[in-house]
């Protein structure tokens, strides 16, 4: 979802959006593969991590929900730095039923919200809303994202 989209939104009165962006299931990609006569469209759009920092002027407006290529405690963590107030993990979560018995799935959440507790303690974090305080650092694919903005 880009900015005008946002917009046209918030306009209408909508207060939450999903920011799903490139990263998690590509729909792109599944319509290529049923039809096997194109790829190039396998890559199309922003991520989500572009996604929710071209969202940055909205957050304070908006409730901003993401999804989308988030795979761990640090995905969640930077989303959350950059204004997310919720971080969905559809396709990591059905990656782990499939593979692992219910015991053991849990077993890894569980020491995902030790580890979601470690790094926000290295932030100097006692919330999840002071992680919007954070100071962070753009570089390589991001950071050229947010300079053509």
């Amino acid at each position: 979802m880009d900015v005008k989209t946002i917009a046209k939104a918030y306009e209408m009165g909508i207060r939450t959006v999903d920011l799903s962006g490139r990263g998690g299931t590509s729909f792109a990609y599944i319509e290529n593969r049923r039809s096997g006569q194109r790829d190039y469209l396998n890559d199309w759009g922003q991520s989500t991590m572009q996604a929710l920092l071209n969202s940055q002027d909205w957050k304070d407006k908006l409730e901003l929900l993401v999804s989308g290529g988030v795979r761990n405690p640090l995905d969640i963590i930077k989303c959350l730095v950059f204004g997310a107030k919720s971080v969905g993990l559809s396709r990591t979560m059905l990656e782990l039923v499939e593979n692992y018995p219910v015991d053991v799935v849990i077993s890894i959440v569980e020491s995902w919200k030790e580890d979601l507790r470690l790094i926000m303690c290295a932030l100097n974090c006692a919330r999840i809303e002071d992680l919007q305080q954070v100071d962070y650092l753009l570089y390589g694919k991001l950071k050229e994202a947010k300079d053509q903005m």
